[in-house]
């Protein structure tokens, strides 16, 4: 069985740039130049992605270095949009993830795949997410502790190992 080694940098976003462009740097520094990046579309609401152009050239780099990008929720807000993820709203879930993917495609970036806020979603959002696949271009979803191959109807187990900034990377 083959295995692999994830290194997903979560939260990306303009409320964390300067944490952002810290954590990537050191990434870089140790020769781990595979990533893939959690981007938060709309987070909190107020720091969307489009709009901060620090941010967006810094998931631009990644992006063009061939770093995968996820939609990693939309807000971050549990009675934000990210409620529809929660709480299953299968309609809801096709608008919060057709507006993330414009809110992206406006940028030039492409998200290949799905991780929801919290590792949580409801099994009617997942139903949502696996029903309108193409139409999204999402490739997966990542849950803990599996990951679901949405293009071959896989699932595959998935061990995060959590690792916080500044504690010795």
């Amino acid at each position: 069985m083959e295995k692999k080694l994830v290194v997903s940098i979560h939260d990306f976003s303009s409320k964390y740039y300067s944490e952002l462009e810290e954590i990537l740097s050191e990434l870089d520094s140790k020769g781990v130049s595979k990533r893939s990046i959690l981007c938060i579309p709309a987070h909190e609401t107020k720091h969307q992605i489009e709009k901060d152009n620090k941010t967006v050239g810094l998931l631009q780099k990644e992006y063009s270095n061939g770093n995968e990008i996820c939609v990693h929720g939309f807000d971050h807000c549990k009675e934000g949009m990210d409620k529809m993820f929660l709480k299953g709203n299968y309609l809801g879930v096709r608008v919060a993830m057709l507006t993330s993917k414009k809110k992206l495609e406006s940028i030039g970036i492409v998200a290949e795949g799905f991780v929801p806020a919290y590792w949580k979603i409801h099994p009617e959002a997942l139903k949502a997410i696996k029903d309108y696949k193409d139409e999204l271009g999402m490739g997966f979803v990542a849950l803990n502790p599996y990951l679901i191959d949405l293009n071959n109807d896989l699932t595959y187990s998935s061990r995060p190992i959590w690792a916080w900034p500044f504690i010795g990377l």
